[in-house]
């Protein structure tokens, strides 16, 4: 992916507290500007390595920091004529960039890793690793007429994954540094603020990323089918969001 050095180190996360323990309301916790900030720029940095171009990002302090990064998705992304239905492809980039938040706090070691923590991020990745285990269970069964069995894979899928977004988020430390300062100062960055900083980053296809997955742990993973597989509408259920 990368010939620049990255470093991983663990975890801490932002403002509210979703229902992730079994009877407890909406809860928020303080959590440092910096984390806020380094988790919307690794949104930031990988959306655009793999063709997103940002739309803008949102900043804010006080009864605990929070962030929004918003980013234009490409139209080979989704399915023709299905709306925000997405293809093998759009899973892919798409989970990609949900889990490069919360992954770029881990590398910047903002804050340490604790079970509230954990829980804070909950729902972010459980929705990133929908995305990426029904792209890599699309690429070793598109013929397949039923829906693969992604909890069996869903462990060397999440490996696999974590390797190749710590190497894309460490080789762009230094334009992610860039937003995250330039975010707390101005509190929101438009697309012509934030693009000139993350100008100089690679751009990967899905291809790439495929070969990455297979080097990283993944040598059943092959190419991704241009067409959904014929389980595709079925993985709703396992799927948080916008597989149709």
């Amino acid at each position: 992916m990368t010939d620049r050095a990255v470093a991983v180190a663990p975890v801490r996360r932002i403002v509210a507290l979703p229902p992730a323990f079994p009877g407890k309301p909406l809860a928020y916790v303080r959590v440092p500007q910096k984390a806020v900030a380094a988790h919307e720029a690794g949104h930031a940095a990988v959306a655009v390595m793999l063709g997103a171009p940002i739309k803008y990002i949102t900043f804010r302090s006080g009864r605990g920091a929070a962030g929004h990064a918003v980013w234009h998705e490409p139209p080979e992304w989704f399915v023709p004529g299905k709306g925000r239905a997405l293809t093998p492809h759009g899973a892919l980039m798409l989970g990609l960039i949900t889990a490069a938040g919360p992954l770029a706090e881990r590398i910047d070691d903002i804050t340490r890793a604790t079970k509230l923590n954990a829980a804070l991020d909950q729902h972010e990745m459980s929705l990133a690793f929908g995305y990426l285990n029904a792209a890599v269970a699309a690429s070793i069964a598109p013929n397949a007429s039923k829906v693969p069995d992604m909890e069996r894979i869903a462990p060397v899928v999440r490996f696999a994954a974590a390797q190749v977004l710590h190497a894309m988020l460490g080789s762009a430390h230094r334009e992610r540094q860039a937003v995250a300062d330039r975010l707390t100062t101005r509190g929101r960055l438009l697309a012509h603020e934030v693009m000139p900083l993350l100008q100089g980053l690679p751009r990967y296809s899905s291809s790439d990323i495929v070969d990455a997955m297979r080097t990283a742990g993944m040598p059943t993973m092959n190419r991704l089918p241009v067409d959904p597989p014929p389980w595709w509408g079925e993985a709703a259920a396992s799927i948080p969001d916008r597989i149709p």
